[in-house]
Formats: structure tokens, sequence, C-alpha cells
């Protein structure tokens, strides 16, 4: 399988601390053959885990998750202020109409 890159699923075999045999299914590099050994990393109950989150991930995870945030934060913002806007501005038209009418009243002009 040559050109191969991305990790392929094999069953490993491993020993414990306290000297028992386990095997279980994992991700490994394409490139080694039955009976090399590689790293598999396991969990606080001794369960088998992906590799865990590189320096790299982390810091992607960290720039895809703040600018989700701040888009978020800014959409809600002018969602906000497009919102208060339309109602200051029905608000306005409200008191307008009624003004126009004491003052339509005044000058004496009634509607029909």
């Amino acid at each position: 399988m040559s050109g191969v890159t991305s990790p392929v699923h094999a069953t490993v075999r491993w020993t414990a601390s306290n000297g028992a045999v386990h095997t279980g299914e994992t991700e490994v590099a394409p490139h080694l053959r039955a009976g090399d050994r590689t790293t598999a990393w396991l969990d606080g109950r001794g369960a088998l885990l992906r590799d865990p989150v590189t320096p790299t991930d982390v810091r992607g995870q960290s720039i895809a998750l703040g600018t989700v945030a701040a888009s978020g934060t800014c959409l809600l913002l002018i969602g906000a202020e497009r919102a208060g806007g339309a109602l200051l501005t029905r608000h306005r038209s409200t008191q307008w109409e009624r003004e126009w009418a004491q003052v339509d009243t005044q000058w004496g002009h009634r509607e029909a």
C-alpha cells in the first residue's frame, strides 16, 4: 500500500502495569507490520484512546473556537442594535402621530 499516509486500524496488544495482557483496536501508522512496536494511549481505566491532542491541534481548535465565539457575539450585537433601532423608530412614529393629531385638532382640521 504505497502512498497511504493516514492512520489505519489495527489490533494491538499491551501489558498493563499489573502484568495483565490486553488487546484492542486502535489507529496505527500505515507503515507498521505485525509485531512492530508502537505507542498506545490508555485512559485512567485502561481503555484505549486516540492519540492525545498535540499543541498544534489545541492552537488550531482554540483559534477556531475563538473565531466562532467572536463572530457569534458580533452577530448578536448587530441584531440587538437593529432590533433596538426598529423599536425606537416605531416608538417615535407613534409619538409623532399622537403629536400631529393634537396639532391638527388645534388648527381646526377635523377628520370626517
